[in-house]
């Protein structure tokens, strides 16, 4: 038996370290953009949640304050509406934006919103 069948060469192991190294940065991309991706939809989730309940509540309050916090699921989403500036027989049409932090940079949502009585 000669030296040279008794193992791996220098060279074949820096290849298999190579061929090692370059899946798990490949597979280590893929997890990243999948835990980006349940993120934001987890955000969406949560604005859809919050604008479903400020839309329950200007329906069953009236429009009262144009912006605020509101408390779901332990997080706060900040919300404002946004007048449009339009009014069709009576009924005001508005924006409302859910936004994940203070400051707005953050849009997770935004619906329109109609306010008044419609007269038959």
């Amino acid at each position: 038996m000669s030296t040279r069948d008794a193992g791996f060469t220098l060279l074949e192991v820096m290849v298999a370290l190579f061929i090692v190294a370059l899946l798990a940065v490949t597979v280590s991309g893929v997890v990243g953009q999948r835990v980006d991706i349940a993120a934001t939809v987890q955000d969406r989730d949560f604005a859809a949640l919050c604008g479903r309940e400020l839309l329950a509540r200007f329906a069953l309050q009236g429009r009262g304050d144009t912006s605020g916090e509101l408390v779901q699921g332990g997080r706060i989403c900040y919300w404002q509406l946004v007048g449009n500036g339009r009014q069709v027989a009576g009924i005001d049409s508005a924006t409302l934006q859910v936004h994940g932090n203070t400051d707005e940079r953050q849009l997770l949502g935004e619906w329109p919103v109609y306010f008044g009585q419609v007269k038959p």
